[in-house]
């Protein structure tokens, strides 16, 4: 029977990351984790099969990738007892552990890197952008207030405007009726 690795680590109650080290271990697998790569030693158990994705497609997707079957036999030249268990795990597990510190550090350090300058360039456009909205918000407040000016003042103008050119009507008309009497 062909089986995988996870396969083959479900036997002994490990995942196919950590029968993966196993392999290497006994070297039937060289390399590292995600770009391992078979030996002589493994080519006798072992059925390799390549596929592609084709063209195309997104960008994040492995067009490419590599599945391994092993052979049962394969078993029996590993020599997996509970303690070599144990200690693949552990082995497995600090790897994780070392890959994950290592990132985290990196990550602060883009982290920190980048917040420098985010802060730089933020503190020159908000310099900016505060400007434009303060110009921005003067001439709406300037428009507000003429508005409400115009508002305001349009009903003593027309009061105005009828006493004054009434008064002037008035005046003409006036003059010309005692114009009219006299004449």
């Amino acid at each position: 029977m062909i089986l995988s690795a996870r396969m083959l680590g479900e036997r002994f109650g490990l995942t196919g990351q950590e029968m993966n080290y196993a392999l290497k271990e006994a070297g039937f697998l060289s390399g590292n984790p995600g770009d391992y790569t078979i030996t002589e030693k493994a080519k006798a158990f072992v059925v390799e099969n390549d596929f592609h994705r084709g063209n195309g497609g997104y960008s994040m997707y492995n067009r490419y990738w590599t599945t391994r079957k092993w052979d049962e036999k394969i078993v029996d030249e590993l020599n997996l007892d509970t303690n070599h268990i144990s200690a693949l795990r552990n082995a497995v597990a600090s790897d994780r552990r070392l890959k994950k510190e290592v990132d985290l550090a990196a990550q602060k350090m883009v982290i920190s890197n980048v917040s420098i300058d985010i802060t730089k360039e933020s503190v020159e456009s908000s310099k900016a952008e505060t400007k434009k909205i303060l110009i921005i918000g003067g001439i709406v407040v300037a428009a507000t207030v003429t508005g409400y000016v115009i508002y305001k003042t349009i009903p003593h103008v027309k009061r105005w405007c009828k006493t004054k050119f009434n008064h002037e009507e008035e005046e003409k008309n006036g003059k010309k009726k005692k114009q009219s009497r006299f004449s």
